[in-house]
């Protein structure tokens, strides 16, 4: 079983998380673009279920399937099973999901800069309606990232950016960027 452990924090600084990140020797990994469809079926039996099936394109084309694990203890990391696969082809597989009965629940899209420190990935995610630092890794891991980069002065959430975007007071904001900002983002190429 693969476990996935995250918190995110909100509304933060990218330029000071930048910098503390340099300053510790963080490796920075990559920076793209990602474009994210959620799936479920009319009666929204997986978000009743608390699962996420997701299809993105990114860096890579993956499915991914996440669901609670059994028995667990809440804490303020967000604490899923998760099974991921690559596949070459995105509109293939939309078309699979689509004919099994699921829909595309909700798309949303996102800027992310890949860093690493101390056993902990760091995300910098650029969603349209926030900015967010995203952790993952071991809790100690992560928690340790979380001291040295100062984040518990920003609001923290272990949500889900769907979630996060309904609970915002920029639901009049999409979770997809204009074509224009598309555009200029993947023209200046910057998802690689």
């Amino acid at each position: 079983m693969n476990i996935e452990i995250e918190i995110k924090f909100l509304d933060v600084d990218f330029d000071k998380i930048r910098e503390k990140l340099r300053r510790e020797k963080a490796n920075f990994l990559k920076k793209f673009f990602e474009e994210n469809i959620v799936f479920d079926t009319k009666d929204l039996e997986l978000k009743n279920k608390n699962m996420v099936l997701r299809l993105r394109r990114a860096d890579k084309i993956t499915i991914c399937l996440k669901k609670p694990i059994k028995n667990m203890v809440p804490s303020k990391f967000k604490e899923l099973e998760e099974y991921e696969v690559e596949t070459n082809n995105f509109e293939i597989a939309k078309k699979i999901f689509n004919n099994l009965g699921f829909l595309d629940a909700f798309k949303y899209e996102k800027i992310r800069e890949v860093w690493k420190l101390s056993n902990c990935y760091i995300f910098l995610d650029e969603l349209p309606f926030g900015k967010f630092v995203e952790l993952e890794g071991e809790k100690e891991a992560i928690d340790e990232v979380i001291d040295i980069l100062d984040l518990k002065r920003y609001p923290s959430s272990n949500k889900n950016y769907y979630q996060l975007f309904l609970e915002s007071s920029k639901k009049d904001k999409s979770l997809v960027f204009p074509e224009s900002f598309k555009s200029r983002f993947l023209e200046g190429g910057k998802n690689s």
